[in-house]
């Protein structure tokens, strides 16, 4: 990315290391990827427990039958 302000290569950062021109949309940008990077990893940890409660769950009822079936016969 080349600095609007100057012309030198600002490369991977939003502020030109020679003029201090700041470029706001693209630095705009970035904040607004990580943050929604973050809202999906939140949602991820929150889906998590309910489906390993889940599995635990229906092993448990499944153990439970079969347990069940083992005393009538």
């Amino acid at each position: 990315m080349e600095c609007p302000n100057c012309g030198a290569d600002l490369g991977e950062n939003y502020v030109c290391p020679y003029c201090g021109y700041e470029n706001e949309n693209a630095a705009e940008a970035k904040h607004y990827e990580e943050i929604s990077g973050i809202y999906l990893k939140i949602a991820e940890l929150l889906h998590t427990p309910v489906e390993k409660t889940r599995k635990i769950t229906k092993a448990l009822i499944i153990g439970t039958i079969a347990i069940l079936c083992i005393f009538l016969v």
